[in-house]
């Protein structure tokens, strides 16, 4: 549209201008060029606003794909992973079931600051219940993982008939976490994974249950219906 738009005013005005032979219109011009300047600065906002809401989809997407990659490396040792569990209002972005317990784990991706200190500039403070970024405070990501982890383990407890807690991981591409306070969840970067659960304190989980647990998951997370196949056996 910005780009047809002014050749589009301009042949309406031409074009009223040869069938009507009328002499050229000051007032007319004025409108014609104030209405094209008003709907250009239209479009490029709107164009602006799709240009931030396409980057700020590809770095949550991006983040999504680095933290999911890392927790693969877990099911070496005998975890269960799931990405983009579906959940009651939102997707969980990650499960991890093992002996140790059960995991949520939410992405949180952020861009970070260009700067020339680059560790100081890519470290987030988290006391517990907010995270401190160099360009802004976030109190929404703790509270949202906190959430979804409740969610999780009333939906398991439900599925299973007992009662099972899950609990709640931010993990932050890309960032070092610089935690102030012993309080609240696990907040790391993904390449902390390995270590975090080496050491994390084990809400024990025997092989029955999370044999229990991965088949009420993997029934809801994999219920993609086989392909149709024709009379002559290929897929449809």
């Amino acid at each position: 549209m910005l780009i047809a738009l002014p050749l589009f005013l301009a042949s309406i005005y031409l074009s009223h201008r040869y069938l009507y032979k009328t002499e050229i219109n000051p007032i007319l011009v004025q409108i014609v060029m104030l209405a094209g300047a008003g709907l250009g600065v239209y479009f490029l906002v709107r164009i602006l606003k799709l240009i931030r809401e396409r980057r700020m989809a590809r770095l949550g997407y991006e983040g999504e794909i680095a933290v999911g990659r890392e927790l693969d490396r877990l099911e070496l040792e005998g975890n269960h992973v799931y990405h983009d569990f579906p959940a009651e209002d939102a997707n969980i972005d990650h499960i991890v079931v093992g002996r140790s317990g059960i995991f949520a784990v939410a992405t949180a991706a952020r861009s970070k600051p260009a700067a020339a200190k680059r560790i100081e500039d890519a470290t987030v403070e988290y006391n517990g219940k907010i995270l401190m970024f160099p360009n802004g405070d976030d109190y929404n990501t703790i509270a949202q993982a906190e959430r979804q982890a409740s969610w999780i383990s009333e939906w398991i407890s439900s599925a299973v008939g007992q009662e099972v807690a899950a609990r709640a991981i931010v993990a932050l591409p890309g960032w070092f976490v610089k935690r102030t306070s012993p309080d609240g969840i696990s907040v790391v970067n993904p390449n902390q994974f390995p270590s975090l659960f080496r050491h994390i304190k084990p809400r024990v989980l025997s092989d029955e249950m999370i044999t229990q647990i991965v088949a009420q998951i993997e029934q809801k997370c994999r219920d993609v219906k086989p392909a149709v196949e024709s009379q002559d056996g290929t897929p449809t």
